[in-house]
């Protein structure tokens, strides 16, 4: 369900979210909760559309982020709660364990400090390991010494994003898609007015900013921005599944002095293949998330480095993700912690910049922090006594026994139609896809929530199935005969 607003007037809201990534449907998710009218408002045709969707899915111990810093206590703050949160939303958590390579004596210092900041974070589980040690572990892996992380996981963002969103939708919240915010104002009772650009209007006491990348454009529809959000693009590369069986744990270098990012990795992912990536470039266009042929050769030789019996395996997609810093490739800084701040001209509006690494796995943290920081002062949060985990994950039929796949078949005939042959994918899967709480009707919605086309042959051969089954469910594409612009449904149907 989502809101379309109400031509008689504006639809009043307790609180307004501007921006459907992890960080947006974790506070979403967090406020349904409670007896508060909130509406969350994305740009895009699904949540998660954003960086939430093109990053590594690595769930961060901790200790790879300053000593009292808030990133530092969110991060261990939000890993503590994804084991709980992932099992009652049915999202897949599966703990890897991160070794952080030391190539030779000249890197180990790094690696003691880490350990130090880590211990003063109060990280668990973390030790220094040798190249003996190293090769027990992971007997592919080169290197002189390794810092162990025990705790370390990978999930599946945007499956997150979106099982927080749909079970925040089936509890009360409301989501408007297709949603471009572009103005604020004030109405007569002091409510902001939210504009989007199709003409719809939103007026909520409260306003919350996680729009990401365009965070700070975002503020400065109502005041001059406090940073600016500075575009770098990631770039990664996936290996097909049978690398998984090289190695089984995320494996990172001690991070290049430039300050970008982590340095290349290799990262085991939920669904079967290895993870590649990312690369580091400031860039001067948000938007441009496309992939370079410079970039991705340079990904494979410095992941070969660290692993290379990798070598062998090919690429089966490429993509890329821009994370939203809050400084460029010149600056002298080369560590911003988060800007989560109500505004201090605009009572009411709370403020998330530079959202990056490891806000991911802060996401939880991050909600509840706002919550009590920001908005439980302003707004009476009296507890949704009808609140519960209303959502049923799809079933991957892949990943179950064959004594439960036939009991689903007998259930649905459906279940025995795969459209999707790289990935297994049913019928009765995109069925369910389709018809999901927020109303988001795309191929990328129903990837985001399935997996087809995410497979070997990248949609080769399962484009056309799909198309066929979202015009089964009734939707119409008439206006794509008639050379009329594009229906939504088919919004995102390239190859990504």
């Amino acid at each position: 369900m989502s809101a379309a607003g109400n031509k008689a007037g504006d639809p009043a809201y307790s609180i307004a979210i501007v921006g459907g990534g992890i960080v947006g449907a974790a506070l979403l998710h967090e406020l349904s909760r409670y007896r508060v009218r909130t509406v969350l408002l994305d740009k895009h045709h699904d949540v998660a559309e954003g960086i939430t969707k093109a990053n590594s899915g690595v769930l961060h111990a901790g200790f790879m982020v300053p000593r009292g810093s808030l990133k530092a206590r969110l991060n261990v703050e939000g890993i503590r709660q994804y084991k709980a949160l992932a099992r009652d939303l049915g999202v897949p958590v599966q703990s890897c364990r991160k070794l952080v390579i030391a190539k030779d004596d000249t890197e180990l210092p790094y690696l003691r400090r880490l350990l130090d900041q880590g211990t003063e974070n109060r990280v668990p589980g973390l030790s220094l390991i040798n190249h003996r040690q190293i090769r027990a572990l992971q007997p592919a892996v080169t290197g002189k010494y390794a810092l162990l992380s025990e705790e370390t996981a990978v999930t599946l963002p945007y499956q997150m994003a979106i099982a927080m969103a749909e079970n925040a939708v089936l509890n009360g919240a409301e989501v408007m898609l297709n949603a471009e915010l572009t103005a604020i104002g004030r109405g007569a009772s002091g409510a902001y007015l939210l504009h989007t650009a199709d003409g719809r209007r939103v007026s909520a006491k409260l306003v919350i900013n996680a729009a990401g990348v365009k965070a700070d454009e975002v503020m400065g529809l109502l005041e001059t921005p406090a940073e600016t959000v500075y575009p770098w693009r990631g770039e990664y590369q996936l290996l097909e599944e049978a690398s998984t069986e090289v190695v089984t744990m995320a494996v990172y270098p001690v991070p290049p002095q430039s300050g970008g990012g982590l340095g290349v990795h290799v990262t085991p992912t939920v669904n079967g293949g290895i993870l590649l990536g990312p690369s580091a470039e400031s860039i001067a266009d948000p938007e441009d998330t496309a992939n370079t042929a410079e970039v991705l050769e340079a990904l494979r030789r410095e992941a070969f480095e660290l692993v290379p019996a990798l070598a062998p395996f090919q690429t089966i997609k490429t993509y890329s993700g821009v994370r939203p810093k809050l400084f460029g490739s010149g600056s002298p800084v080369r560590f911003k912690d988060f800007y989560i701040r109500e505004s201090g001209s605009r009572p009411g509006v709370v403020n998330l910049l530079g959202i990056e690494s490891p806000g991911l796995t802060a996401a939880p943290a991050i909600a509840r922090h706002v919550i009590e920081e920001f908005i439980a002062p302003q707004c009476e949060l009296l507890p949704n006594k009808t609140w519960q985990v209303r959502r049923d994950p799809i079933p991957r039929l892949r990943h179950l026994p064959q004594e439960q796949q036939r009991r689903l078949w007998a259930q649905d005939p459906a279940y025995g139609d795969i459209l999707c042959h790289c990935e297994q994918v049913s019928r009765a899967e995109v069925v369910q896809a389709v018809n999901n709480p927020l109303g988001a009707v795309s191929i990328h919605a129903i990837r985001k929530r399935t997996h087809a086309t995410l497979g070997r042959c990248q949609s080769s051969f399962c484009l056309g199935p799909l198309s066929r089954e979202i015009l089964r469910q009734g939707y119409d594409i008439g206006a794509v005969a008639r050379g009329l612009p594009v229906h939504p449904i088919f919004e995102g149907m390239e190859t990504e």
